[in-house]
């Protein structure tokens, strides 16, 4: 059998044939006793159009793909924080670009928001900016270092403890909770230490 099967845009090779009516199909393997012309069976393609969507639903791209063929000219989105996973006909599982294609799709963006948390330390400065997957717990919380003051916790609203435990859905501030030490001095009677 020939080694390469042919190609030829628009159209699918459907096999070799003896005759150029296309009537008689060449089995192989194939042993022949003469000089033989073969002749190639052209199928008009069946094309199908894969369109992409961004996460506003507005068409970004249309890609016209023959029948069980497959998509080359995939697009990619860029954003400043969050991530493009890639594509799906579901908006929940990834599609398979190595998937034939035998009709037309829509494709939407799989789209992961990152949420940036800033902390604060006592004078309301910015200390440290962490930025988190939503839905995900925040891993390495910063701690403040005080000279003599005790660091509680971290705060949403000034005067709760936020638990960290807690999925991360927003951009948040926190700022720290702090309870003040006080140095007493002691004085006898006499007034010395």
């Amino acid at each position: 059998s020939p080694t390469k099967v042919p190609t030829k845009d628009g159209f699918v090779f459907d096999g070799w044939y003896y005759d150029v009516e296309l009537t008689e199909k060449c089995v192989f393997p194939f042993y022949p006793t003469k000089n033989t012309v073969l002749y190639a069976k052209w199928i008009e393609a069946r094309t199908y159009s894969v369109m992409f969507y961004n996460e506003s639903m507005v068409l970004i791209k249309t890609v016209d793909v023959n029948e069980n063929g497959k998509i080359n000219d995939v697009p990619t989105l860029s954003f400043e924080k969050d991530i493009f996973e890639g594509w799906s006909k579901d908006r929940e599982t990834l599609f398979n670009f190595n998937t034939p294609i035998t009709e037309n799709i829509e494709l939407y963006p799989i789209i992961t928001k990152v949420y940036t948390l800033k902390f604060y330390n006592v004078n309301e400065s910015l200390y440290k900016t962490i930025d988190v997957k939503e839905n995900q717990k925040v891993n390495n919380i910063p701690a403040l270092n005080l000279e003599k003051d005790i660091f509680e916790g971290w705060s949403k609203d000034k005067e709760t403890i936020f638990d960290f435990n807690t999925p991360i859905t927003e951009d948040v501030e926190f700022y720290p909770i702090i309870t003040k030490v006080y140095k007493l001095k002691f004085y006898n009677v006499n007034e010395s230490l």
